[in-house]
């Protein structure tokens, strides 16, 4: 990945959305790759270690645009838990996992999209 930074303004402002919709402290690369897809619409391949923070970058870029946006994982307990932690650290976004989900509600879910 190229690097790039945000202006101020813009990692401030993406700073502040991550504390304030996910309670988190915006690690520096989630700020810059942020800033690269919101502000300059770029597409961005991360890599980064188990635990790093990789989740919040396109749960953050959802909660920017406001937008619907599907996120595929390739692990099912990953999944689980990425969904079950997103509706919980921020009330306005909702996250669901496909596979848990009744056939009605999967049929509810999509006409709602």
């Amino acid at each position: 990945m190229a690097q790039s930074s945000g202006t101020q303004l813009e990692e401030a402002a993406i700073h502040a959305m991550l504390h304030t919709e996910f309670g988190i402290e915006a690690r520096q690369f989630q700020v810059k790759v942020l800033c690269d897809m919101i502000f300059r619409s770029r597409r961005i391949l991360m890599v980064r270690r188990t635990g790093d923070g990789k989740s919040v970058v396109p749960l953050g870029s959802l909660r920017a645009s406001g937008g619907v946006g599907i996120c595929v994982v390739p692990l099912l307990t990953i999944g689980c838990g990425q969904a079950a932690a997103a509706t919980a650290a921020c009330t306005s976004m909702e996250a669901v996992h496909w596979d848990d989900q009744p056939r009605d509600e999967k049929r509810l879910l999509l006409e709602r999209l």
